[in-house]
């Protein structure tokens, strides 16, 4: 099964933070070294280290995706998938379900580029995934939602 919408264009989730200011100079080399030290992508690296905000990092992660970072109105009330999904997998992945339909199904993610945790929702639901850039937490009917938990 396909992974839905990452693009195979030329932007990469580093070309989107370069051109929009976020890395760049020693701070630039800092991320790419230890990307090749540990082979963890550099926009994880970035933001661990207190590079990115959450906010410029999903802004970033929607570019890359073509659709905006999801606002608090559109997520459910109550939980989709909640039957198939299990919420220390939600947890883990920082995924919240928000909509399905007969073939896709809708999912905010914290770090839209996690294959893993986008192909196992696959697997587990038996249909392609729609990722959408969320940020950690989000004002939600007057309440904090947090995808961390």
């Amino acid at each position: 099964m396909a992974h839905a919408q990452i693009p195979v264009a030329d932007r990469t989730i580093e070309t989107i933070l370069i051109e929009r200011g976020l890395l760049s100079g020693p701070n630039l080399e800092r991320v790419r070294r230890l990307e090749a030290e540990s082979g963890e992508r550099i926009d994880r690296i970035a933001a661990k280290l207190g590079l990115i905000s959450d906010r410029d990092l999903a802004d970033a992660y929607a570019a890359l995706l073509g659709s905006p970072v999801l606002s608090g109105a559109e997520f459910p009330a109550e939980l989709v998938a909640a039957e198939r999904l299990k919420g220390p997998f939600f947890k883990h992945a920082r995924v919240v379900p928000l909509a399905e339909t007969e073939d896709p199904l809708t999912v905010a993610m914290t770090d839209p580029l996690d294959d893993a945790a986008a192909a196992a929702i696959e697997f587990a639901i038996d249909k392609p995934v729609i990722r959408r850039a969320a940020m950690r937490s989000i004002e939600c009917r007057g309440e904090e939602y947090r995808l961390r938990w």
